[in-house]
């Protein structure tokens, strides 16, 4: 009798705790009358069956009727809403592209399938100039039917209510490389499953974007979270990210939720363009949870908006080819007035491209929020199967390996540069040659000579006034330098990249068809029924041991 009141406890034991993989969430449904998340809730009139998806986030089994949510909307804030487009949202007032009518008027009822968004605002709600506006924000997903407990959470965006399980995962393409021990520093693989704990909502265009991200969920400037996809994206690509390990589990789990959220927002038409670096990192989570899940039709409708003179990517639409030989040089479509105004006062449009298209244009944002971050993806396109195809722009790769190797490209340049006079003396310099003049004293421009001796060709707009060249004393700065850049980062690329330029003929193959699930030693591979397996067997050794 003991022997069997043991083998139930075992047997209880593996089946509660098998798909406990983030910590401190158990998907065993329960009886609810309210749900609540990063310090916002919403209340039912009835009870319901609720339950957590393996990632941590909540469903209630619908249908449902709310009657009240904490904090309570006022006046514009601590928005609720369901079932959120893109473009469009009803959260907080001070928030461009709110639409008041998606606000929701309780009670309301949500009669089928649901994605329930709840925030928190900050305060006071007057403060119009709120960057982000949100403290915190959830989604409580409405379900039709208990989910799986492998399931993760739907993405809440759009009519996408794309289903996906672990065993989805193909962890096959996930490179393996093997160089722990060889790094100064590192992060660990539950850096992943804490930076995705929370809601992600980005379903708005354009810099003001960080203005919807709640400050206990997400950063609010683009070149943060690009370095957080960044980051992650190369300690996936880890030997130790392994199907068997729950953390790693929790943590590409977390990474595909938000990956999935972010390619319902592109497939309900948002774009994320070039700008500033407000909207860095979305392409690289899209490529990512792309080749995890091995999503042919996903893959292509990245390729299908991705590559050279594409805007759809922010990635994308800082990079061009230079006209004289197609090598990446730097810059965001803008005016030939706005690059000269730039050149002549570092005012205006900092990421302007050289409308020459010779140089690299304004260089603000090029050294401090993109360059160094993205060494990040071209570490993946070298190590890791299809990421280089499925990025699909030959001029990325290109770019960061100069910006190691060389830093800013400001030759050969044909036009003339701005002249000027060392300030506070006669002694002249010009935007080429600023070392003219003494440590700390400015070169002072003459700009009533643009279009003169300098600037647009007054005889033909589409060409320059010719010279020396406009800033060739800052060929070659900043090389292999600039902010938002990680210690982790720069090791692994050091570690792995050939800086010759060539690529490893695996990266850029094609992967082969493979079976629904990961393949391992021959046989199919469900990450949870080896887990499961691998359990009983112990239990089977222990239970044995009795009898």
């Amino acid at each position: 009798m003991n022997q069997l009141i043991l083998l139930y406890a075992l047997i209880t034991l593996l089946s509660t705790s098998a798909n406990a993989f983030c910590t401190n969430v158990s998907t065993t449904p329960y009886q609810c009358t309210s749900l609540s998340s990063n310090d916002v809730t919403i209340t039912f009139r009835d009870t319901h069956t609720c339950g957590r998806y393996l990632t941590g986030e909540y469903w209630v089994l619908g249908p449902v009727t709310i009657i009240s949510s904490e904090p309570p909307m006022l006046d514009g804030a601590h928005g609720l809403t369901v079932n959120p487009r893109a473009n469009s949202q009803g959260l907080d007032y001070r928030i461009t592209h709110y639409n008041e009518s998606t606000v929701l008027e309780l009670p309301y009822e949500v009669s089928g399938f649901g994605s329930v968004l709840k925030a928190q605002s900050v305060l006071p709600i007057d403060d119009t100039g709120c960057r982000p506006c949100l403290v915190s924000a959830a989604v409580f997903t409405v379900v039709t039917e208990i989910p799986h407990k492998e399931e993760i959470r739907p993405s809440y965006i759009g009519n996408d209510r794309i289903i996906t399980r672990i065993s989805d995962i193909h962890w096959d393409n996930l490179p393996g490389i093997d160089i722990n021990q060889t790094l100064d520093s590192t992060v660990n693989i539950d850096f992943i499953s804490k930076k995705y704990e929370h809601f992600w909502p980005d379903h708005i265009s354009g810099y003001t974007s960080r203005h919807l991200h709640p400050k206990q969920n997400l950063p609010d400037y683009g070149s943060d979270i690009g370095l957080i996809v960044t980051k992650s994206i190369v300690r996936m690509l880890f030997s130790d990210v392994d199907p068997l390990d729950d953390t790693s589990v929790c943590s590409v789990a977390r990474f595909l939720q938000v990956g999935l959220d972010f390619y319902s927002m592109q497939r309900d038409g948002l774009r994320w363009a070039a700008n500033g670096g407000h909207l860095n990192g979305r392409k690289g989570m899209l490529v990512m949870t792309s080749l995890l899940l091995n999503d042919d039709i996903m893959q292509q409708d990245i390729k299908d908006v991705s590559g050279p003179g594409k805007e759809y990517y922010h990635e994308d639409g800082l990079l061009k080819p230079r006209k004289s030989d197609g090598a990446p040089i730097w810059g965001q479509i803008g005016t030939t007035s706005q690059y000269w105004t730039y050149l002549e006062t570092g005012n205006g449009l900092k990421t302007v491209y050289d409308p020459y298209g010779m140089i690299d244009g304004a260089n603000t944002y090029q050294y401090c929020c993109n360059s160094m971050h993205w060494k990040g993806y071209a570490i993946a396109m070298y190590t890791m199967k299809n990421f280089y195809n499925v990025w699909n722009n030959e001029l990325f790769y290109q770019y960061v390996l100069r910006w190691v190797n060389h830093g800013e490209l400001k030759v050969p340049d044909t036009c003339a540069p701005i002249p000027g006079t060392c300030q506070g003396t006669s002694t002249p310099c010009s935007s080429a040659n600023k070392a003219a003049c003494d440590e700390g004293v400015k070169c002072e421009y003459d700009t009533s000579q643009r279009g003169v001796s300098y600037g647009p060709d007054p005889n033909n707009s589409t060409k320059c006034i010719e010279g020396s060249g406009r800033l060739t004393g800052s060929d070659g700065n900043s090389k292999n330098d600039g902010y938002y850049d990680s210690e982790f980062i720069n090791d692994v690329f050091d570690a792995v990249v050939d800086l010759d330029g060539s690529l490893p003929i695996a990266s850029v193959t094609d992967i082969d068809e493979e079976s629904e699930e990961y393949d391992s030693s021959g046989s199919n591979f469900d990450p949870n029924y080896a887990s499961i397996t691998a359990t009983l067997s112990i239990v089977v050794a222990v239970i044995t041991s009795f009898f």
